[in-house]
């Protein structure tokens, strides 16, 4: 391990090498070189994440910070037009170049792409159109998931091709491209915002 990628943290004082943690593992701050290799510590500058008043998990557009000059925050809009919002399910990628990763979702429209703009990004996966390969709609009202193709895109529900909007359960497993998604529900019968 070359000593010019290990730097102390500024801030808690905790050593670690920023070629695999891109903050500091102990008190998340972000260090950033001005050049291209880390030559001391006089050559790191530390930007301070956004520190938030509460423990509990809250969307970045209500968060509250103790010093609102400490960061600067960007917040998104979803393809959708929503503002991303609370929770209401889970896909988790069982099979395909995203394998073990998981994608939230939010009510109303996910659209899923491979596009940055996209609600659920599989990035990894060329066969996966770019915008909105399908989407998954969780209907606040009914409180329940619908999912389906778009634009023609092929799209499988559970082995059979979907051609049309279908209701969506628990552990349904939705493949699009090389990429195989297993569903999971947080808002419905047992829970809601």
């Amino acid at each position: 391990m070359n000593s010019s990628n290990i730097i102390k943290c500024p801030v808690c004082g905790q050593s670690y090498d920023v070629r695999r943690n891109s903050s500091c593992p102990n008190c998340n701050q972000v260090a950033v070189s001005s050049g291209s290799a880390y030559e001391s510590d006089s050559d790191v500058t530390v930007m301070q994440k956004a520190r938030f008043t509460s423990d509990e998990t809250v969307p970045m557009h209500v968060a509250k910070q103790e010093d609102p000059n400490d960061v600067t925050i960007g917040i998104s809009l979803s393809p959708s037009g929503n503002k991303r919002g609370e929770i209401t399910g889970w896909l988790v990628c069982v099979s395909g170049p995203d394998f073990g990763k998981d994608f939230r979702l939010r009510a109303n429209n996910n659209f899923i792409g491979r596009g940055m703009d996209m609600d659920v990004h599989i990035a990894s996966d060329e066969a996966v159109h770019k915008e909105k390969h399908m989407t998954v709609v969780f209907e606040p009202n009914e409180q329940c998931f619908f999912c389906g193709p778009m634009g023609g895109a092929l799209c499988y529900l559970n082995g059979v091709q979907m051609n049309k909007i279908v209701k969506l359960n628990d552990f349904d497993r939705i493949k699009l491209g090389n990429t195989e998604l297993i569903f999971r529900s947080l808002c419905g019968e047992g829970f809601k915002w």
